[in-house]
């Protein structure tokens, strides 16, 4: 069976249309009141730190191996993207990295200082015409693995959300 070029690789999800991307204001998101946050410089070192404590927390919290792996992908490709395209890969700039973690399921936000982007305007990875291009696998594998993804208008801020109920 020929697919078109214009139609994703029968496997993977269907992305979500323009309309359903959801945005949240464009500048600080708010986050809940007992999440715990940290500024970091622009630097994968630094990160992984709190990438580490905050996987601590979700272990603690009786995520199974499977539901961890994906929320460790998706913190991983936020940072990435935060450091890579968001900072520049300029290490005096900041990102904010808060997240909380309780029995309903987990929260996750990252900021950083660039300008922003509009992720609707990424092609989709799993088009024919994009299979070789390494553009917006990263936001794929977010939105695979996590329950709800929101950008702030700007498009500089991403908050995940992954609900219990989804958990294993």
């Amino acid at each position: 069976m020929k697919r078109s070029r214009n139609q994703p690789h029968a496997l993977a999800p269907s992305p979500p249309h323009r309309d359903e991307q959801a945005k949240i204001p464009p500048s600080r998101v708010e986050h809940p009141a007992d999440a715990i946050t940290h500024t970091i410089n622009s630097e994968f070192e630094q990160a992984v730190a709190i990438r580490d404590a905050f996987l601590e927390a979700v272990q603690a919290a009786g995520y199974d191996d499977s539901a961890r792996f994906g929320v460790q992908l998706a913190f991983d490709e936020a940072i990435a993207n935060a450091i890579i395209h968001g900072n520049g890969r300029n290490p005096e700039a900041h990102i904010d990295i808060t997240y909380l973690v309780n029995d309903d399921g987990l929260y996750l936000s990252i900021q950083d200082e660039g300008p922003g982007f509009e992720p609707d305007d990424v092609d989709d990875p799993t088009r024919d015409e994009n299979l070789e291009i390494p553009a917006g696998r990263g936001l794929f594998l977010m939105r695979a693995y996590m329950t709800s993804i929101e950008y702030n208008a700007k498009g500089n801020a991403v908050v995940m959300k992954h609900d219990r109920c989804s958990v294993g």
